[in-house]
């Protein structure tokens, strides 16, 4: 047998007097029944079947699904669902069947012969607050073959605090924090940098959940942090609030303020947030 290629760049199989009918060290044990068999056997290749999933929640009793993200702490996850698809690839076996792993039900479910694209629904309620979570897919062909595994998943945070404003010590509490200091933009991760433009009495704050380690404020390279820093205050968040969640059980944020009053003049003044030492 020879293989050549046309002008066209495309691959031609010349079995010119091959015999299909009896086996020959060319078709060893009688394998292929024609021509067609025996590309399909040297050429095309069978893949894997793809998989894909995508989950939404409902939020706080809330009637209405947003997909997955990461979640104030607090906030209770009422109902999760989940849309798992699977595919087979070209020239490749039908599916069998599509499984969601995580705690979504069904676990599995069995596909009809002849299904190559089929999307299918899970759901879950039996969730625990402030706990993230992941689920799973994959599609199995009638072959066995299973296929890529990706995942949905959400996760739960709090946000550091940052701000101005003249109390000190104890006066710092959970409601003063709410009242008058600002969110950071983003979960679960320290600002770099705080910019403000604070009062002619007023120091500069920055809070953040204990569990994230200590900082201090910097200017050009030196430790402005006032020593009495460090002191700590419960805050809770607006979900953790409005779901009952006591001061007691909420996240512990170090208070770091700046060594003096009235930075800046009257205009912004900024402070890099470094670690001790």
């Amino acid at each position: 047998m020879r293989k050549m290629r046309s002008d066209g760049g495309k691959l031609r199989i010349d079995v010119t007097g091959r015999n299909f009918a009896y086996p020959t060290q060319f078709n060893q044990q009688h394998k292929y029944r024609n021509v067609q068999e025996f590309v399909q056997a040297f050429l095309v290749v069978e893949l894997p079947p793809l998989a894909s999933i995508a989950g939404h929640f409902r939020l706080n009793g809330s009637t209405t699904f947003v997909a997955f993200g990461t979640i104030e702490r607090g906030t209770i996850v009422s109902e999760v669902r989940i849309t798992a698809r699977g595919q087979s690839q070209v020239n490749s076996p039908d599916l069998a069947e599509i499984m969601i792993n995580g705690g979504a039900s069904p676990a599995s479910t069995l596909l009809e012969a002849g299904i190559r694209d089929s999307t299918v629904y899970g759901s879950d309620t039996a969730l625990l607050l402030n706990t993230p979570k992941s689920y799973n897919v994959r599609a199995k062909d009638v072959k066995g073959v299973l296929s890529n595994n990706p995942s949905a998943t959400w996760g739960t945070g709090v946000k550091a605090y940052y701000g101005f404003g003249n109390v000190t010590g104890t006066g710092i509490t959970e409601t003063w924090v709410r009242t008058n200091l600002t969110k950071h933009a983003n979960f679960n991760q320290h600002m770099g940098k705080v910019t403000v433009t604070p009062g002619p009495d007023d120091y500069i704050l920055y809070l953040a959940p204990t569990a994230w380690g200590e900082r201090v404020f910097e200017f050009l390279g030196s430790d402005q942090t006032n020593p009495e820093s460090l002191t700590r205050v419960k805050v809770r968040t607006d979900a953790e609030i409005a779901n009952g969640i006591l001061q007691a059980d909420a996240t512990e944020y170090f208070v770091i303020r700046s060594l003096g009053q009235g930075l800046g003049n009257g205009s912004p003044y900024s402070f890099d947030i470094g670690t001790i030492g």
